[in-house]
């Protein structure tokens, strides 16, 4: 029997590992990135309702649009060019993954949207039509959809080389202030004039090796993100925690694009006396303690 409402947890992420290797024919940089799904989520409630439209209703931050420009319209709407058939839809996400963090938060609200609609419909498109849709929303769409711990190339929609979680134990920190993920990219493109000839600095080769042989210490080691190369210029305040949380754990690194930082411990009682830290020294700032996932997109 196919239900009328389903809700589902939509994990955060963190990249393990990011590089650009080039510039793809289309504009867009080239990565190379190893992402892990986190147990830091939203919850998305998604409900069949009366007529045609798609409505969004999100609660705990009221700083995100709730009409077509949210990236959870537009898995709705995604979904519905795949399938041919709309329907009414009704969207409630509740926030708990801060914005402008490096974390993936829309990007899994969108996942989970479209998990969530595949089940309402009672699977009316396939897998492939299911990921399809997930690229055309967004570059980490898909491995949010997917989950884990996998390797990304291209946009970052092109998944491969599935791995086990890292078995870390993760203090994710984010200032106030947030990055934008277009400066961002403006900096490194300005630092490294275009990526037209330039070679990934560290390849991933080493982390991933770690990761397969559940080398929690190893994978600490292996940890890079070329946006850290421009974070001191985009966001003192991230760079500082960074500096912070390298000397206090195994490994440490930036969250996507940032703002968010993250570090590695390897049991939850070092993590939490590391944010005990990050608190009182920085009173305000968002903090969260949590491990790595298989599921990008999961039942409550």
């Amino acid at each position: 029997m196919v239900p009328e409402t389903v809700t589902l947890l939509a994990n955060a992420k963190v990249n393990l590992y990011l590089e650009i290797t080039g510039i793809l024919p289309q504009g867009y940089h080239e990565i190379s990135t190893v992402m892990q799904s986190l147990t830091l989520s939203d919850k998305v409630t998604v409900s069949v309702a009366e007529g045609d439209g798609i409505s969004l209703c999100i609660i705990g931050n009221d700083s995100l649009p709730s009409d077509c420009r949210n990236i959870a319209v537009k898995a709705a709407k995604a979904f519905f060019s795949e399938s041919g058939k709309p329907f009414g839809t009704d969207i409630t996400i509740e926030k708990k993954i801060p914005t402008e963090a490096g974390l993936g938060g829309g990007s899994a609200d969108a996942a989970a949207v479209l998990r969530a609609l595949d089940i309402l419909s009672g699977h009316a498109i396939d897998d492939a039509a299911l990921m399809r849709a997930a690229a055309s929303v967004g570059s980490d769409v898909p491995f949010c959809l997917a989950g884990g711990c996998r390797h990304a190339g291209g946009r970052g929609e092109v998944l491969s080389g599935r791995m086990k979680p890292s078995g870390l134990i993760f203090l994710i920190v984010k200032p106030d202030a947030g990055i934008s993920t277009a400066a961002a990219y403006s900096a490194l493109d300005g630092l490294y004039g275009g990526f037209a000839d330039r070679k990934p600095s560290k390849p991933p080769e080493e982390l991933t090796e770690a990761l397969r042989a559940s080398d929690r210490a190893g994978t600490a080691k292996n940890l890079r993100n070329i946006f850290e190369d421009v974070l001191p210029e985009l966001c003192p305040e991230s760079y500082a925690l960074l500096k912070l949380l390298k000397t206090c754990s195994f490994g440490a690194g930036l969250c996507g694009s940032g703002s968010a930082v993250y570090a590695c411990f390897l049991s939850e009682a070092t993590a939490l006396t590391a944010e005990k830290i990050i608190k009182k020294k920085y009173p305000g700032y968002f903090t969260a303690i949590c491990r790595g996932t298989g599921h990008g997109v999961r039942p409550v």
